[in-house]
């Protein structure tokens, strides 16, 4: 059996442990009643605590015929494994890196390159250093999440204009609720391709046009407050 398999089936042994131990706990919260210790030993009158009881007095037994190096080697163990549990899960998606081989900064557990996006002052800063020492394509990690960042322009025109039907999902962060998360940035899959295809006739060329001549007015207005305020230090841009 490999490592991943023997991690998964002991997560998933810790994770059923927990699960029954935790209803058992909330029947003692509901039924304060089946449960009583005396000191030495635990007694469960109620009916309804029938498995609490051979829980508990198998518990018992094992404490008091254990040694303290025992109890503390167990303890230990649990602590290891769950240790090695949470890290797993941490990590576990970095492993594409390795079958991509794409060079990039070395991610942390859970957090990715969030602190080498703070250390450098911000993502576009980060961003920036990843370019000039891995190249036009290198991988980030935001969190647990893998990202490929490609700045080759011909790389780029083949991704976003000859094959974008197959570059439809955009990442998403917060996904808005609905009816808001039907919008173009956050469809997915078919229903983006049916919105792409309901919009793009209200973006021929032909329609675009008729535009022109009011973005080149509020342009050139913009850039008229624009020259007024840098060179008198007065006026409002609004």
């Amino acid at each position: 059996m490999c490592r991943a398999s023997l991690l998964a089936q002991v997560i998933k042994e810790v994770h059923s442990f927990t699960r029954c131990l935790l209803a058992r706990v909330i029947i003692i919260i509901r039924n304060p009643e089946c449960f009583k210790y005396t000191g030495t030993l635990v007694y469960f009158p109620h009916p309804v605590a029938p498995e609490l009881y051979k829980m508990f007095h198998l518990l018992q037994y094992h404490l008091q015929n254990c040694s303290l190096t025992q109890l503390l080697s167990e303890l230990l163990g649990i602590v290891l494994i769950v240790s090695l549990g949470l890290y797993w899960y941490g990590t576990y998606t970095f492993a594409i890196l390795k079958k991509i081989n794409i060079p990039g900064p070395t991610p942390r557990a859970f957090v990715g390159n969030i602190r080498d996006i703070q250390k450098a002052g911000g993502l576009h800063l980060f961003l920036l250093q990843c370019l000039e020492k891995y190249g036009t394509l290198f991988t980030t990690c935001y969190g647990r999440r893998v990202a490929v960042v490609i700045a080759e322009p011909e790389m780029i025109k083949q991704i976003m204009v000859k094959e974008f039907q197959n570059f439809c999902n955009r990442v998403s962060l917060i996904k808005p609720f609905y009816p808001i998360s039907l919008n173009v940035a956050d469809s997915r899959n078919e229903d983006w391709k049916r919105i792409r295809n309901t919009l793009t006739p209200a973006f021929s060329a032909a329609k675009l046009k008729v535009f022109v001549d009011l973005i080149e007015t509020a342009a050139n207005t913009l850039q008229e407050k624009l020259m007024e305020v840098a060179n008198t230090g007065k006026g409002q841009l609004v």
